[in-house]
């Protein structure tokens, strides 16, 4: 007699299979009652025309190798028959998922860990799970659909990283772990410019201010690129967030554009704005000195025309 039993899992179904063969002609010895043991449990199949006995079992709560036997007590035409083969118990297999995550650099983000028995397709609720991320490792427990999390924070720097959760198994389920890609994203900035009025060949200052766009904080000591009529100028955001720079107006009247560029760090994405300058006609003024003088004489008058945003007089003019 022959006795086979393929591997199994834990807490599923053993299927043992018996034949019954006359040795004298090859084939199999038919309506023969066989008795199988297997962890203490026995149950009896009667063999088919091929000689073959089936038999099942429940499958042990835990791994290993178990002993299954088969006995034929023989009769009037066939002599009693024995075998015994071993059950290899396998611990369930257990899926793992973690989901990935993108994130803003610096903040807290949840990494979710969900197990779930593979074979049953049902949660594996109450069991320790350990998160990994960027050297830091955190201990959770599954709830009742089989979900773990923790807290981590997201690097300064922006990129992709790896978190994993995993599980380390017990005397049913086997180990299992998951890994997911954690992309750690630049803040949003944000640039606004003042517009400027002024006049035609004077200086001026175009002012740029930059800040965080998620809670409008001044980004302090940081380079923008500040541009005007083919002229840039590279200055530095003060503590109001505030970068300045001077430049002189065209001689033609209209309206220009100022650009200031934020070029980006590694925790901040580059932003970019515009302004507008408005150049006008240069103010002047005119003053005119006091005379004296008899009637029907000759006399001098003065007028002294000053380009008001210099101060200086205006020579030359009609």
């Amino acid at each position: 007699m022959a006795l086979t039993a393929p591997a199994a899992y834990a807490n599923t179904v053993v299927y043992a299979s018996a034949t019954l063969t006359d040795t004298i002609n090859a084939t199999g010895v038919s309506t023969e009652t066989i008795v199988f043991t297997f962890n203490a449990a026995t149950a009896s199949a009667t063999t088919d025309g091929f000689g073959v006995a089936v038999a099942s079992f429940a499958a042990p709560s835990s791994t290993g190798t178990f002993a299954l036997s088969a006995a034929f007590a023989g009769g009037a035409t066939y002599a009693a028959s024995t075998a015994a083969a071993v059950v290899p118990i396998n611990a369930r297999p257990v899926t793992a998922v973690v989901p990935p995550v993108t994130i803003p650099v610096g903040t807290v983000f949840v990494a979710t860990g969900t197990f779930t028995d593979t074979l049953a397709g049902v949660p594996l609720p109450g069991s320790a799970v350990v998160f990994q991320f960027s050297g830091s490792s955190a201990a959770a427990t599954t709830d009742a659909l089989g979900v773990a999390t923790a807290s981590f924070t997201a690097p300064l720097s922006s990129g992709a990283y790896s978190v994993g959760a995993s599980y380390a198994g017990n005397s049913i389920e086997a180990a299992a772990s998951s890994t997911a890609t954690v992309t750690v994203i630049q803040l949003g900035s944000l640039i606004t410019g003042a517009p400027v009025a002024t006049f035609a060949d004077a200086s001026f200052t175009a002012a740029f201010t930059l800040i965080a766009q998620a809670d409008g904080t001044p980004l302090t000591g940081r380079a923008l690129s500040v541009v005007f009529a083919g002229s840039t100028a590279t200055v530095v955001t003060n503590g109001s967030g505030v970068a300045s720079a001077t430049f002189t107006a065209p001689g033609v009247l209209g309206v220009y554009a100022a650009s200031s560029t934020f070029a980006g760090v590694v925790s901040y994405a580059s932003t970019l704005a515009q302004a507008d300058v408005t150049v006008s006609l240069r103010p002047t003024s005119m003053t005119m000195i006091s005379v004296n003088a008899s009637a029907l004489a000759v006399f001098v008058g003065t007028i002294t025309m000053v380009d008001v945003p210099n101060g200086l007089p205006l020579a030359a003019a009609p």
